[in-house]
């Protein structure tokens, strides 16, 4: 009786599940176009230092003002020894070294000598999200980025779940807010890099799932209060998997059995 339970719910469920895969709206920190007015470039006077960046703060022949420091919340440094501190961030890299000069000019003789090195950018990220194994936001560092790099930081499309010919990437910028399709299985398998786009500050690589790991995940968290109340033990469901067939244990519980061929380039 059990065996025949579970196959009316499913198909209540079909009627109640729309499979079709829609990209839903995730809050990402997108780029502040005030705070950071200039775009990095290949050089770092390009470069405009933002919270988190990691520097090297290099004063010649003055070794105790030179130190590692790290770009506080409020945008600022604390320059060794004479602990004044200086906002950094948005400036690019000769002005902060600039700025730093004229503030360490009365404690030195001469005309002080600075230089900033960038050891890790930490201010920037791109994000990478949906069917992939470490979905989540990235440091972009001073270089050019593109989706299958991206993907590949993100540990590659979960096999069996990434529907790859329906990947999106969505800009953030002020100037170019568009969403552009990005065919995946043809950059990872089929080595065309037509679509393989170069990723900007805050920009999202969504990669959706197969409608039917969307559909045992709704089928999941639908029939698993359910499944409870009559023993049938769920747990072992996969998402990606489909469902194929209902198999009674001699303890009275039951399982499902899933197929693992589910399509992962729908």
């Amino acid at each position: 009786m059990k065996s025949l339970f579970i196959y009316p719910l499913f198909l209540l469920l079909l009627t109640l599940t729309a499979c079709r895969s829609t990209m839903p709206h995730v809050p990402f920190e997108a780029r502040n176009h005030d705070e950071y007015p200039g775009t990095p470039g290949p050089g770092e006077s390009e470069y405009r230092i933002g919270v988190g960046d990691q520097i090297k703060l290099t004063v010649r022949r003055y070794e105790e003002f030179s130190s590692p420091l790290t770009v506080d919340k409020m945008g600022r440094i604390r320059l060794p020894l004479v602990l004044d501190t200086v906002e950094v961030r948005g400036k690019t890299i000769p002005q902060a070294e600039a700025e730093i000069g004229q503030m360490l000019k009365p404690y030195l003789t001469g005309e002080p000598r600075i230089r900033i090195d960038l050891v890790k950018p930490n201010s920037r990220f791109v994000y990478v999200l949906g069917a992939v194994v470490k979905p989540g936001k990235y440091p972009l560092q001073d270089e050019r980025l593109y989706v299958r790099e991206a993907v590949v930081r993100a540990g590659w499309p979960i096999r069996g779940e990434a529907a790859l010919k329906r990947v999106k990437l969505v800009s953030s910028s002020a100037d170019y807010n568009a969403t552009r399709p990005v065919r995946l299985d043809k950059i990872l398998y089929g080595g065309d890099l037509t679509e393989n786009y170069e990723i900007k500050e805050g920009d999202i690589v969504w990669v959706p799932y197969t409608y039917m790991a969307e559909f045992n995940l709704q089928a999941r968290m639908f029939l698993q209060p359910i499944a409870a109340l009559i023993g049938i033990d769920l747990a072992t469901n996969q998402l990606g998997y489909a469902p194929r067939l209902l198999r009674e244990r001699d303890n009275g519980t039951s399982s499902l059995q899933y197929d693992k061929g589910a399509d992962s380039t729908q």
